[in-house]
């Protein structure tokens, strides 16, 4: 599923409005810790205060390595440390490349300290995020821009090993690589790995406003082509919530919600178990004519390559 141009925009506009609101929101709480950080070429100041050793959480600037994410005090000190560092990229197996970008299967269990330092960077950027140092029952997928220097670090998603229902624990994308649709990337990435799984799945709740904003355009798109590819337009048969689920790997009762939202489901389908065999909803077609044609237009959003996942994935 590719990204449009329209839903991105949206999306920026909604990420645009809260970053306002926690610029307000900040002013009558405590200074961030740290202030700032530095990894790769850019220099990022902190959304959120995070819980870096003292010595660090007071610096002005955090120094981080952009391949194994250890941090340090200063520049001469990172220098110092990038000299003989060994990685290039995250430690894990690379399960996806393509366009310029691979992805990481890290597992917590057997790269401990790396995706500790990778919770304490992506809090930063995440008001609601609690994980710092239990990690060995996660696993990590670590989106990377790639180079004749290495694989930088852009994002990534954690999910829970043994969990049944939620295919994501957390989602983050550096600031210095957002409005790029990396974070659609990242949400639809973990879709594809639940439908090579053959199931079903949701990221994990409760969700927050800004999970839901990132969420919720992705579900309404997933509809709308699978309307688009599988419904004729003069036809009355009903089709059933779990195809669309098997299709696009979203769970029945989140197709639910984003019909609802967007008005397709009439007043006796609202309250409909997630459960249910069939639906009966109203196909906005101008709606679906509409995406169809956004997203043919190009942009320069990353795309997802299904093909490229790793074979034992497929």
């Amino acid at each position: 599923m590719e990204i449009t141009q329209k839903n991105q925009e949206e999306l920026d506009s909604a990420m645009t409005l809260i970053q306002k609101e926690m610029k307000q929101h900040k002013t009558s709480e405590i200074p961030l810790l740290p202030k700032a950080i530095r990894i790769g070429k850019y220099e990022i100041k902190s959304w959120y205060s995070s819980p870096f050793p003292t010595e660090y959480a007071h610096a002005p600037v955090v120094f981080i390595c952009e391949f194994c994410l250890k941090y340090v005090r200063t520049y001469e000190l990172l220098l110092q440390h990038i000299g003989k560092c060994p990685l290039y990229h995250p430690p894990g197996n690379e399960i996806y490349r393509s366009n310029g970008h691979s992805v990481f299967e890290v597992d917590g269990a057997l790269a401990k300290t790396y995706c500790q330092n990778l919770c304490l960077l992506s809090k930063l950027f995440i008001d609601h995020k609690t994980l710092y140092y239990d990690v060995e029952p996660f696993l990590f997928y670590v989106l990377t821009q790639n180079d004749e220097n290495g694989h930088h670090f852009v994002g990534y998603f954690s999910k829970e090993k043994n969990s049944v229902n939620w295919n994501l624990s957390c989602i983050a994308t550096l600031p210095c690589y957002q409005k790029s649709g990396y974070g659609r990337f990242l949400i639809a990435f973990s879709y594809l790995l639940t439908r090579r799984m053959g199931a079903t799945g949701s990221p994990e709740r409760p969700l927050s406003r800004m999970g839901l904003l990132a969420y919720a355009p992705y579900w309404r798109e997933a509809v709308l082509e699978w309307t688009k590819k599988n419904r004729k337009r003069d036809s009355n048969d009903k089709f059933t919530v779990n195809a669309i689920a098997s299709a696009t790997g979203i769970r029945p009762s989140d197709i639910i919600f984003i019909m609802d939202h967007m008005g397709w489901l009439s007043s006796e389908n609202r309250d409909s178990s997630p459960s249910s065999r069939s639906i009966e909803v109203t196909i906005n077609w101008h709606e679906v004519d509409e995406h169809w044609e956004q997203s043919k237009k190009p942009n320069a959003f990353l795309k997802l390559d299904e093909l490229a996942l790793q074979t034992f994935y497929r």
